[in-house]
């Protein structure tokens, strides 16, 4: 037996260098990985998704509350309540203002940026539903349109992305 071989130093790591690698890898993880892992484009969309999904359920709502409490085609115009808001009707579907579609979807200014026509992409007589951040609020929109008359209806667009990244 080798007597240098029992008296030579332990190679290998301490528990205290062992410690350290493993705090340093926790911080350059925890510093990094929220870099490659960016979702905030997604849930942009995802709540634009949301409100387009309100905004046609509620016209929907609206409409079918306006047909059974006025089913003269005179009071097309008159307003329905909803959850104790007054909204306020065109042609039988909620208007595109704040007191139409915005009260009856429930969509809050916290959470949405509200264009009410002509501004910009929205038209006259229609309403624009935009979520802030992105690279162009403007293009992460929608936007809600009134039926002309009555019978027709409403027009929801489609949910434009192009801005939300």
């Amino acid at each position: 037996m080798n007597i240098k071989a029992l008296n030579a130093p332990a190679r290998g790591f301490t528990l205290i260098e062992l410690v350290v690698v493993i705090v340093v890898l926790a911080i350059l993880a925890a510093v990094a990985l929220p870099r490659f892992i960016d979702l905030t484009t997604e849930a942009r969309i995802a709540k634009l998704e949301g409100a387009r999904g309100a905004v046609a359920a509620a016209a929907a709502l609206a409409n079918a509350k306006h047909l059974v409490q006025y089913p003269d085609p005179a009071d097309a115009n008159s307003p329905v309540n909803m959850t104790g808001v007054n909204v306020t009707m065109l042609n039988r579907y909620p208007t595109a203002n704040a007191t139409g579609i915005v009260a009856a979807a429930q969509l809050s200014a916290l959470d949405y940026t509200i264009v009410v026509g002509p501004s910009g992409p929205v038209p006259a007589g229609s309403v624009g539903i935009r979520v802030a951040g992105g690279t162009n609020p403007v293009t992460c929109s929608f936007v809600y349109t009134p039926p002309p008359t009555v019978g027709a209806d409403p027009v929801i667009s489609f949910v434009s992305t192009t801005g939300c990244q």
